[in-house]
C-alpha cells in the first residue's frame, strides 16, 4: 500500500482539475443545434408530447422530416420553427375592455 501526503491546496488542485477534465467531456445539453437530428422517441421526450402527436403532425404535413432506412428523424430547427408559428400572440388592441357598474339597492337596484 503507497501513502501519499498533500495538503488541503494540493488537493483542491487535483480536484479542480479532474473536474475540469470531465466537464470538458460532457456535451453541452443547454447549446442546443439547430441542425441537431431527433428521433420520435428522443422529440416525443424533449419536447413532453405523445408520439401518436407527432405522427399526426407529420401524416398531416405540418411537420417536416427525414426518413432513413426505417428510422424517421426531425431538425430541431423545423421543430422550434413549428412551435414558434403556433405560439398565440396576443392583440392588445382587440382585447374586450370590460367594466363594472355598482347597483344600489342589492339585486334589483
Amino acid at each position: 500500500m503507497i501513502t501519499l501526503q498533500i495538503d488541503d491546496e494540493q488537493l483542491s488542485h487535483l480536484i479542480q482539475n479532474a473536474l475540469r477534465e470531465v466537464l470538458t467531456e460532457i456535451p453541452k445539453n443547454n447549446s442546443t443545434n439547430q441542425n441537431e437530428r431527433l428521433t420520435i422517441v428522443q422529440f416525443a421526450q424533449q419536447y413532453k408530447i405523445s408520439k401518436a402527436t407527432i405522427h399526426n403532425l407529420t401524416k398531416s404535413g405540418k411537420l417536416a422530416f427525414e426518413k432513413i432506412g426505417s428510422k424517421t428523424l426531425f431538425l430541431r430547427e423545423d421543430i422550434e420553427s413549428y412551435f414558434q408559428s403556433k405560439k398565440k400572440k396576443l392583440d392588445r388592441s382587440s382585447t374586450p375592455s370590460f367594466t363594472l357598474n355598482s347597483r344600489k339597492g342589492g339585486r334589483n337596484g
